[in-house]
């Protein structure tokens, strides 16, 4: 676990629900190994005009086992842009969960994967990294309790189908799914959120995968 100094949380951000552009998702991506490799050949395809083959390209990304769940999730999100959509079997499936909730004037988001990594981006700017396999025993069990939340929160909320996200205005919250299909999402007033049923429960589960990050030693200083 490593808690990244201030101003982290801005450079980690758009990185976090697997729909960045493909310019900055390679920025910083290691130049050889997998699927990195395949990523970059998918946009050296696309820039030259050959969009079969960057598909292809990405849905053996899409399609390939033991990934990261952002990549996974970025895969899906090149592919559903050139048309290309998840079966049904696999379009709800949750790869993530994302509570994003106001605090003073910032957010504090809050994001748990289906590999077993966690990042927390605080509202004064720094961030704790949880990598796969990384997690301890109590944060391990937390972020797969909020996971199995959240597909039940999941099958109750469409898939958002345009570009990009919706502002999310000041003191308002937004409780988000990650899936092969697109984003599922709810989002509004923390008052409201918790009157919901479904989004108290997910809310519930985030904060218990919280406390066990905020346990968590610090190391990477």
């Amino acid at each position: 676990m490593d808690r990244e100094r201030s101003g982290a949380a801005s450079v980690l951000r758009p990185l976090l629900f697997g729909d960045a552009p493909a310019e900055q998702w390679l920025q910083d991506a290691p130049e050889d190994g997998e699927p990195w490799l395949t990523f970059r050949n998918a946009q050296t395809s696309l820039s030259a005009g050959d969009v079969p083959a960057a598909v292809a390209a990405w849905r053996s990304i899409a399609e390939s086992t033991g990934l990261e769940s952002r990549q996974t999730l970025q895969a899906w999100h090149f592919l559903r842009a050139h048309g290309i959509a998840p079966s049904a079997a696999d379009a709800a499936t949750v790869l993530a969960a994302i509570a994003e909730v106001p605090v003073g004037a910032g957010l504090d988001v809050l994001a748990a994967y289906r590999d077993g990594s966690v990042r927390y981006l605080n509202h004064a700017g720094g961030a704790t990294l949880v990598e796969s396999g990384a997690a301890p025993p109590a944060l391990h069990a937390a972020t797969d309790a909020w996971l199995g939340v959240a597909g039940d929160f999941a099958a109750h909320v469409g898939a958002w189908t345009q570009p990009a996200l919706p502002p999310l205005p000041a003191q308002h919250g937004r409780l988000m799914m990650l899936t092969p299909g697109g984003p599922r999402f709810g989002q509004g007033p923390l008052e409201q959120l918790t009157r919901d049923a479904r989004a108290a429960s997910y809310m519930n589960a985030a904060t218990v995968v919280l406390t066990a990050v905020a346990a968590l030693p610090v190391r990477g200083k």
